[in-house]
Order: C-alpha cells, then structure tokens, then sequence
C-alpha cells in the first residue's frame, strides 16, 4: 500500500511547494479512509495503534494532500461487524452520509507516469 501511496501522492499531483510552503493541490474532495485489522479495535486502541495510523494517513497523507477526511473507519470482523449494523438499521445513516460527498477517486490512471508503473 504504501509504494501506491507514494505513487499516486505525488508532488505535482497531491501537493507542491510554493516558496517554500508546503500547498495541498486536493483541496475541495473529500474522502474516507477504512482500515481493516487483524486484532481487535480495543487492542489497537490500548497499545495507540489507532492514533498512529490516524497521524500518518489522515494528516500525514491525506489532510497534507489537501483533502477533507469524512471519516476513518477502522473494521475488524467486517462480516460481524456488518452484520450488527444491519440489524440496527445505523449502516443507513452511514450509507447516506458516504454518497452525499465528492468523492476522490485515485488510481493509477491520476499519475502522470501511468505505463511505467507496472
């Protein structure tokens, strides 16, 4: 994940300086960022797991880039977890609220040197 990251934030792309001042070039999009993980969100959160990767990809990539961060899902157990949600009804709000933004859409098609990156 990372080498795509780098490849699709790209200077030029994601960002930019301008006299010496970092400038977000994806200001105005809006994302949401969903983490899955093997253990536990209690665990991550005890040992601050959370906050690392809220630092590094919310801020440190993401918000750097310019861009509005919605929301950070962090999904462990998906199926249960979706399960829960269904049966309460509180994965329509959460529904609503992802297809009332502009998304992003990244990929490999943003990045000037696209044939190159195979």
């Amino acid at each position: 994940m990372k080498g795509y990251i780098d490849r699709v934030f790209s200077y030029g792309f994601a960002y930019r300086y301008d006299q010496g001042v970092q400038k977000g070039l994806l200001k105005g999009k809006s994302t949401v960022i969903i983490n899955t993980h093997g253990k536990s969100h209690e665990e991550y959160n005890r040992v601050g797991m959370d906050k690392a990767l809220e630092l590094t990809s919310d801020h440190g990539i993401f918000i750097y880039s310019g861009l509005n961060v919605i929301r950070h899902f962090f999904l462990t157990g998906l199926i249960r977890h979706l399960v829960k949600k269904l049966s309460s009804g509180k994965i329509r709000s959460e529904i609503s609220i992802l297809k009332s933004q502009p998304f992003l859409n990244l990929s490999y098609k943003h990045h000037k040197d696209f044939n190159s990156l195979s």
